[in-house]
């Protein structure tokens, strides 16, 4: 608790510190609005704003911090400026400010002997005279929150931001119970006549119905081509025996058997010579017109 209060005090008198801050503006450079410039518990504070959000801010150079989303920054870090003048930049903006409370360095003095040893240094130099009172900045980053005050008086209300984008859709939910069936509507129009649709199949044949009466013979048609040629018949049945042929040529003569016993030998009997066959005579071919042999 202690050491909130203690904060807060510290930011307020940085605040009137501002005032002891003598910015150096230029025209160009006005963006950059100093609040406070200040060494305070042997720190160097600096607070204020700038026309450019989360943008990169640098001081003198060397430290280095980011600007919020309205734009406000604050340094506060262990630097003792020799001129007791810082400069801020962002981008293309520049910025001096005097720091309050701050004691300028003074010239070197003369180099001391190899043998001199160096004195203690020696005390703080006099406040300098405040300089004019800058113009009111921007509200600083804000602090712990210290003990509640008198309610003040209830300010003009502000203009309605802009509309933030819109949410993501939400999950779909359950399908509900299916409701009773409606209603039956009333009877519509008749629709036009759609295409005829394919045949069906052929029904069953009817029975066969009384035999007419003949019709008269036709005309007689045109002779036909023959037709192929048969297979031949079974071979007929064996005719009759013909007469014995001539009597052939006779043969030589056997070989010689062995000298038998002198016995007188048989004359061997002869046997008659059947008489030769007449001839046959030569049968005319079937359908000749003559009965004539030839």
């Amino acid at each position: 608790m202690a050491e909130g209060l203690a904060r807060g005090a510290l930011g307020r008198s940085l605040l009137l510190a501002g005032a002891l801050s003598v910015p150096l503006v230029t025209p160009a450079r006005a963006e950059i609005a100093i609040s406070a410039a200040k060494i305070t518990g042997g720190e160097l504070w600096v607070l204020g704003s700038t026309g450019e959000t989360d943008a990169e801010i640098s001081l003198d150079g060397q430290f280095t911090g980011r600007t919020d989303g309205r734009g406000n920054f604050e340094f506060r870090v262990i630097y003792h400026p020799a001129s007791c003048i810082v400069t801020l930049r962002v981008r293309q903006q520049e910025q001096r400010a005097v720091v309050g409370e701050c004691g300028q360095q003074g010239p070197p003095g003369p180099a001391p002997a190899a043998s001199t040893v160096a004195g203690p240094p020696g005390p703080a130099g006099p406040q300098g005279v405040p300089g004019p009172q800058g113009p009111a900045g921007p509200v600083g980053p804000a602090g712990e929150r210290g003990a509640a005050g008198e309610r003040g008086a209830i300010g003009e209300r502000g203009p309605a931001g802009e509309r933030g984008p819109a949410g993501e859709a939400g999950r779909a939910g359950a399908s509900g119970a299916v409701g009773p069936p409606g209603p039956a509507g009333a009877r519509g129009e008749p629709g036009t006549m759609g295409a005829e649709g394919p045949a069906g199949p052929p029904g069953p044949a009817g029975p066969p119905g009384a035999a007419g009466l003949p019709g008269p013979p036709g005309p007689r048609g045109e002779r036909g081509e023959p037709g192929p040629q048969g297979e031949p018949g079974h071979p007929g049945a064996p005719g009759p025996a013909g007469k014995p042929g001539p009597r052939g040529p006779a043969g030589p003569p056997g070989p010689r058997g062995p000298a038998a016993a002198a016995q007188p030998r048989p004359a061997p009997a002869r046997t008659p010579r059947p008489a030769e066959p007449a001839p046959i005579p030569i049968q005319p071919p079937p359908g000749s017109s003559t009965g004539v042999p030839y």
